[in-house]
């Protein structure tokens, strides 16, 4: 799964974009185009989003907070405060944490994580797909919106 799917020059998502949840539209071609964040909020303050979205994907992949947490560049105690941060806002559990033993410890989505995930994902994707349809719309005839070199 692409973290957000914008690219560049060089079809490279930008590390910028990419931290602030930026989307580019599957197909846009021209050099401007619409783009798109998601969040989801508790009374205007962001609950979840992208960076959440990414670290939980993480967890999944690696099956530790810690490891998902070095992998970003974060602090696994920053990591850890925004799982606790998203939990309490959204009033679900999102990881099973497994404490050390003979196996060593680590993190697994709960069902309900595993549902947030996969719904916020499919969310994205079926917004990016309604951006890409208003922005053809309104925009699709514009000189900018065209690829570079096209008449």
């Amino acid at each position: 799964m692409s973290d957000d799917g914008e690219t560049t020059h060089g079809d490279q998502p930008s590390d910028e974009s990419r931290r602030a949840g930026v989307t580019a539209l599957p197909g846009a071609r021209g050099r401007i185009r619409a783009a798109q964040r998601i969040w989801l909020h508790d009374d205007g303050k962001p609950t979840f989003g992208p960076g959440t979205l990414r670290l939980l994907v993480l967890v999944t992949q690696t099956g530790s907070l810690h490891q998902a947490a070095k992998k970003t560049g974060m602090a696994y105690s920053k990591a850890w405060r925004i799982v606790k941060n998203a939990e309490e806002h959204l009033d679900v559990k999102l990881l099973e944490r497994h404490i050390g033993g003979s196996a060593g410890g680590g993190s697994a989505l709960t069902p309900d994580g595993q549902r947030l995930v996969a719904g916020f994902v499919a969310m994205r994707a079926e917004a990016e797909q309604s951006l890409q349809l208003l922005f053809q719309k309104y925009f699709g005839d514009e000189p900018f919106a065209r690829p570079p070199g096209a008449e």
